[in-house]
């Protein structure tokens, strides 16, 4: 999780778990971000500083939410899941 509070406040959000606090050692696997999320340049395959996790398996209402109130946000790194 983002160091930054605002960033981790946002990730916290998006992870919708009831009363989840981050704790420094705390990640989330890779599968719960677009490949556009990654910086391949190197070696490494590393998160890009505005990457968001997007993807998660919510029921179909609550994703669309999700989706939708990224888009409104302007969030880098979204999925356009389930909008139409």
């Amino acid at each position: 999780f983002p160091l930054d509070p605002k960033r981790r406040k946002e990730w916290v959000r998006l992870v919708r778990r009831k009363n989840f606090v981050p704790g420094k050692h705390t990640f989330l696997c890779s599968k719960h971000f677009e490949a556009s999320c990654f910086d391949l340049t190197g070696q490494t395959r590393r998160l890009k500083m505005d990457a968001v996790p997007t993807i998660f398996d919510f029921c179909t209402h609550i994703k669309s939410m999700v989706t939708y109130d990224l888009f409104l946000r302007g969030v880098g790194c979204f999925l356009l899941l389930f909008l139409f």
